[in-house]
């Protein structure tokens, strides 16, 4: 058995184990009541597959990794081009709450209500110079800087960050982009991109050199 095959196998295994053992902590009854089920065997056979991918991906890496370690320099330049789209808007985040803070008031604040739709939503009183105001945030949004808001519940205090001429405009809670959130970002992109760039850019590379010109020659007859 070939080492891809044997990867694609094992891949499909710890994925499934994984949904079996971690996700789904069902009692037997609705297991055997799910078995009947022909959705379970269409959403299983993906999972396998995805796992299988996997699998196949991370034979495929170190297998170019050692066959030339050229291919580990161009997934690290690969990794750096997609830190920088990740890097970004945490840094664009970081200067816009900084500027914001720089002139800002602070208050202590009370959370009125608390909900869930596409986000944590957060209701917020407070009082600027006698006059009451409210302010309405979202938490656990795709953009930088936007705190989970889900250390705070319905009555608890929370700090309002305000621009004194527009109470209005506010921040509230721990403003500014978390590092944790940037740092988990980034080893995402790095495990994932980095075991896809190894395993299938020396193909694509390959594939294409070897595609035939307009003339019916290689295109690597060209290059100089």
């Amino acid at each position: 058995m070939s080492a891809v095959r044997r990867g694609a196998i094992v891949g499909a295994a710890l994925a499934l184990g994984y949904l079996a053992w971690v996700e789904i902590p069902v009692p037997l009854s609705a297991i055997l009541e799910a078995v009947l089920d022909p959705v379970i065997y269409l959403v299983l056979a993906i999972i396998g597959l995805a796992g299988a991918f996997v699998g196949v991906s991370v034979v495929l890496a170190w297998r170019h990794a050692r066959e030339s370690p050229r291919w580990l320099a161009a997934t690290f330049v690969g990794l750096l081009l997609m830190s920088v789209l990740v890097v970004q808007p945490f840094v664009r985040e970081t200067r816009s709450t900084r500027q914001f803070l720089a002139t800002a008031d602070s208050t202590k604040g009370v959370v009125t209500h608390k909900y869930v739709r596409g986000g944590i939503h957060l209701v917020v009183d407070y009082v600027v110079a006698g006059q009451p105001h409210q302010t309405r945030k979202v938490g656990a949004n795709p953009h930088w800087g936007t705190p989970a808001f889900a250390e705070w519940q319905r009555g608890d205090s929370i700090w309002v960050y305000y621009q004194p001429a527009v109470p209005d405009v506010t921040l509230v809670g721990h403003p500014g982009p978390e590092w944790r959130a940037l740092i988990e970002a980034l080893v995402k992109v790095w495990t994932i991109w980095g075991v896809l760039l190894t395993a299938y850019l020396p193909l694509i590379v390959h594939r294409l050199r070897r595609r035939p010109a307009v003339g019916g020659a290689p295109l690597h007859q060209y290059q100089t």
